[in-house]
């Protein structure tokens, strides 16, 4: 199994990151890996949704968790493989919310895909929740 991961503190309560996540054809906002996105139904689990990353052909992603305000989760089904995606907001003591952003190939041909678009997760999802945080921070 391959697994790359981001994260950073916003200045922000964790109702406002929540709101941006929900938000699923803006996700291109902070995330410049995606030229666009939507979701087929409301923010739960069992919604099926279809993103386009840049340079990358348009995937059919399906929310497996949800934990409003929390968490959510994803899976994007590839040939004998499956991406993986967690998001996580942790409330910090002094009312700031750490993001977490998390994700995982696994399957026989992971290793195929872990080189075709792993690099381009490792590098981007860093910066993805970097500009999330600097955006929740900001009034909406």
């Amino acid at each position: 199994m391959w697994m790359a991961e981001g994260s950073a503190v916003a200045r922000a309560e964790a109702a406002r990151v929540w709101e941006l996540w929900e938000n699923v054809a803006d996700w291109r906002r902070w995330d410049d890996g995606i030229e666009w996105s939507k979701l087929q139904g409301g923010f739960a689990a069992g919604t099926c949704g279809v993103l386009k990353p840049r340079g990358g052909l348009a995937a059919r992603f399906t929310l497996i968790e949800v934990e409003p305000g929390r968490s959510f989760a994803d899976v994007t089904h590839l040939p004998l493989a499956r991406l993986h995606f967690s998001h996580r907001l942790e409330i910090q003591a002094d009312g700031s919310t750490r993001i977490v952003h998390r994700a995982e190939l696994r399957g026989p041909l992971g290793w195929l895909f872990r080189a075709i678009i792993g690099p381009g997760i490792k590098k981007g999802m860093p910066l993805a929740v970097e500009k999330l945080a600097r955006l929740a921070e900001q009034a909406p």
